[in-house]
């Protein structure tokens, strides 16, 4: 979910030469689908990463979506809301509609049908425990909310029912609870992650970095359910179309598994028509400016 090779552009480009080497092995048996992450944005035009790599979008190589199984992955840029000087405000714009659309067609019964789990890949939480990433633990956070509250991506991903998001940008993992406008919607006390209220937010940055790792808060907010600095990668495996099994596989202690659940959803589809006891607690966003 972005930041590759630390970085791209590095050495003018012999670290990204580098990487595409190392990675040929892997990328030349199975597709290597990446997102766009703030070191990518490497004098604000992402260069590299657009040179380098070719993937499906039909309006930018920095969103697009993609089906493997019963999934539909969908890949947003978190980084319209931060690097304004590529794009700008119709940046901004583009990617919202794009993404409104694209969850939109996503939904059609035929389509949820045949790829019942919708997962969106990002860059930027829209949440975090971490200490330093104070951005992320705000309401403002402008991924969740949007710039002046207008454009914010939260709503998407309730209104259309997306069942997973995962980040990356943060150097831990951390598993929150099924959460929608800063409060947990868990299915039952007793079972959180069966027929969740709101999507569940994955945290997996934790593959390794050079920044040093996002260390967590001594107290958390309720909607953190699990959190670790340990080197790793995280495993997704669809059963069918009502078991999603996660795992967190640690490299430090050598495949260990340190984390694991099942998302288990009978039904699929907008939490504010599936759970309509909810829409009253939620918070509307909404879009306040228009270009």
């Amino acid at each position: 979910m972005g930041d590759i090779a630390y970085d791209l552009h590095t050495n003018n480009g012999r670290v990204g030469d580098n990487f595409m080497n190392q990675i040929e092995p892997v990328a030349a048996q199975v597709p290597y689908m990446v997102s766009v992450g703030n070191h990518e944005a490497f004098n604000w035009n992402y260069t590299n990463y657009k040179v380098r790599f070719d993937m499906p979008g039909t309006e930018d190589n920095l969103w697009y979506s993609f089906k493997v199984g019963p999934i539909h992955f969908v890949v947003i840029s978190t980084e319209v809301y931060f690097f304004l000087l590529y794009g700008g405000l119709e940046a901004i714009y583009s990617h919202y509609r794009w993404l409104d659309d694209t969850l939109r067609q996503a939904n059609l019964p035929q389509n949820r049908a045949k790829w019942p789990w919708l997962i969106t890949l990002g860059h930027r939480p829209m949440y975090c425990s971490n200490v330093a990433l104070r951005y992320c633990r705000l309401d403002s956070n402008p991924v969740r909310v949007g710039l002046l509250r207008s454009y914010g991506l939260e709503d998407l991903l309730y209104e259309h029912g997306v069942d997973v998001a995962f980040w990356g940008h943060n150097h831990c993992y951390e598993r929150l609870f099924p959460t929608y406008d800063g409060k947990v919607y868990n299915g039952s006390y007793e079972n959180p992650y069966r027929n969740p209220k709101a999507p569940v937010h994955i945290t997996s940055g934790a593959a390794g970095n050079q920044e040093g790792s996002s260390n967590f808060r001594g107290s958390r907010q309720p909607w953190s359910a699990f959190g670790t600095t340990e080197k790793g990668y995280t495993r997704l495996v669809p059963y069918n179309k009502t078991h999603l099994f996660l795992q967190q596989v640690s490299a430090e202690k050598k495949g260990k598994i340190i984390d694991s659940l099942f998302i288990v959803k009978e039904k699929h589809g907008s939490y504010a028509k599936l759970f309509p006891e909810t829409r009253q607690k939620r918070r509307k966003l909404g879009r306040i400016f228009k270009l």
